[in-house]
C-alpha cells in the first residue's frame, strides 16, 4: 500500500511538470523583444542550371544594351562592368549568384565549349528574411533556371 502511494505521488508530479511547460512564457514573452540570429543575406540574382549541366561554363548577365556581368566557373574568373560597380557574383556548382544585380528584365547568356544557350527573362524576386519575419535584414532574390539539353 506503501508503494502504491509513492507512485501516486510521482505520478501526479510528472504529470504537473509536463502541463506546467506549457504554460512557461518563451523569451519573447518575457522581454518584451525578438531574439533574433545574425544570419547575412545578400540581395541578387541566382541562375540555376538544370539538365546536363557541364563541369566548367560560363554564365554572362545583361540588362538589355549593357555590358555583361560574367562568370567563368568553376575559376571564379568575374568581370564586372563599371556600371555595376557595387555587382560581383559567385560561382556555384550548378550555376551563379550574381550579387547585388537585381535587373528588371536580363539577358543570359551561358557558353559551355563551343556550345551557347541565349535567354531573355523577367525575374520575379522574392523577400528573403534568414532570421525569420521582424528580424534583418531583408533582401530581394530572384532564381532562373536555364535547362542544358
Amino acid at each position: 500500500m506503501r508503494h502504491l502511494k509513492w507512485f501516486s505521488l510521482f505520478v501526479l508530479v510528472l504529470v504537473l511538470t509536463a502541463c506546467g511547460q506549457d504554460m512557461l512564457p518563451n523569451a519573447d514573452q518575457v522581454t518584451g523583444e525578438r531574439g533574433c540570429t545574425e544570419i547575412g543575406c545578400s540581395s541578387g540574382l541566382i541562375v540555376r542550371l538544370t539538365g546536363h549541366v557541364p563541369e566548367t561554363f560560363t554564365i554572362a548577365a545583361q540588362r538589355p544594351g549593357q555590358p555583361p556581368i560574367v562568370a567563368i566557373c568553376p575559376d571564379g574568373r568575374i568581370t564586372v562592368p563599371e556600371r555595376e560597380g557595387d555587382a560581383t557574383a559567385m560561382c556555384e556548382p550548378d550555376g551563379v549568384f550574381f550579387i547585388g544585380f537585381t535587373p528588371e528584365e536580363v539577358e543570359i547568356v551561358v557558353r559551355s565549349g563551343q556550345k551557347g544557350l541565349t535567354t531573355l527573362v523577367e525575374p520575379t524576386y522574392e523577400k528573403v528574411q534568414p532570421n525569420g519575419p521582424g528580424c534583418p535584414p531583408t533582401c530581394q532574390q530572384a532564381t532562373v533556371e536555364i535547362n542544358i539539353p
